[in-house]
């Protein structure tokens, strides 16, 4: 994904947020992955950038100002990514959300 592609809309992290807790509320968080790439040099530390401490440094932290328990953070956090790379035919694909 191109991050000057004016067609590609994507959502700050405070709707991002808002959706995780949508999704939560309604018993979806197994569903939910929290993920984050680098693609350009701008987002390493090294020039400026935050790297992959996104989540840990800022996602995670809002979570608990959200509300959330600390038990759900970590099931976002770590065991649904255990879950998804353990792939079974039991779980589809389409059945998990990316937010992040």
């Amino acid at each position: 994904m191109n991050q000057m592609n004016l067609i590609v809309d994507m959502p700050p992290d405070a709707q991002r947020m808002d959706k995780a807790v949508s999704l939560i509320a309604v018993s979806k968080d197994a569903r939910i992955l929290s993920v984050h790439d680098i693609k350009t040099k701008q987002r390493m530390i090294k020039f400026g950038g935050q790297r992959y401490s996104h989540i840990l440094n800022i996602i995670l932290p809002n979570m608990k100002t959200k509300g959330i328990s600390r038990v759900t953070t970590d099931k976002v956090a770590i065991q649904n990514h255990k879950t998804w790379l353990t792939y079974s035919q039991k779980h589809s694909v389409s059945e998990v959300v990316r937010i992040w």
